[in-house]
């Protein structure tokens, strides 16, 4: 018998990409909140400074989020130090 855990959804995400502002929704459920990041407000050209939301379960973020990333270093690839 396979073993297995239950886990509960702890978000709720819609992709809203036939827009002209091509947008996704975030709900975390233990959060009453609401937000969401319109994509043509970031900047994601090759080579743009990597940005990130600090904290995705803050009661902050409400509504349109995108000038609340913060520069950040990129995380690695390189899952070899967690085998």
């Amino acid at each position: 018998m396979a073993s297995f855990s239950l886990g509960t959804t702890q978000w709720r995400t819609v992709a809203d990409q036939n827009n002209i502002n091509p947008a996704y929704f975030f709900e975390y459920t233990k959060s009453p909140n609401l937000f969401w990041v319109v994509m043509n407000n970031l900047n994601l050209e090759e080579g743009a400074e990597v940005m990130s939301l600090e904290d995705l379960t803050a009661l902050s973020l409400v509504g349109e989020v995108s000038q609340q990333f913060q520069k950040t270093d990129p995380f690695s690839w390189d899952i070899s130090s967690t085998l």
